[in-house]
């Protein structure tokens, strides 16, 4: 009996991960249509990064927009996709705005407002305007 006991505690000890599921995480660049999966049998966040390198390594648009992979968790797509792609979308447009004022700068430069200064913050803003 302690033989058959022992066997069956064994058994269960030994095959008690056997069905374990998998962490899972998937990946996509913003400009993308490429989902880049991914799996890891102990750690969600390692699931997570290893889907993100996946992203990195092998989609087409991260020569352009290296910045571009966002993980998607099914569940949480709407606060993890969404937080993360207006994040993105606001540094988009804050460089493009970056890149239109730079000229209006160069001017007050040359009209002789001190950069960070107020003054210099009005006159490239009276321009840009």
């Amino acid at each position: 009996m302690k033989k058959l006991l022992g066997i069956i505690v064994l058994g269960l000890l030994l095959s008690g991960n056997a069905y374990a599921e998998k962490y899972k995480a998937t990946a996509m660049h913003y400009y993308g249509s490429t989902w880049h999966k991914a799996s890891h049998p102990t750690s969600q966040s390692e699931a997570e990064k290893l889907a993100v390198k996946k992203c990195v390594a092998n989609d087409r648009h991260i020569r352009d927009f290296p910045k571009g992979c966002f993980l998607f968790l099914r569940g949480a797509t709407e606060n993890v996709w969404k937080k993360s792609m207006e994040k993105y979308e606001l540094q988009i447009v804050a460089k493009e705005i970056k890149q239109e004022i730079k000229p209006f700068k160069t001017i007050c430069k040359n009209i002789g407002y001190s950069e960070g200064t107020e003054k210099f913050a009005d006159c490239v803003k009276d321009i840009y305007i």
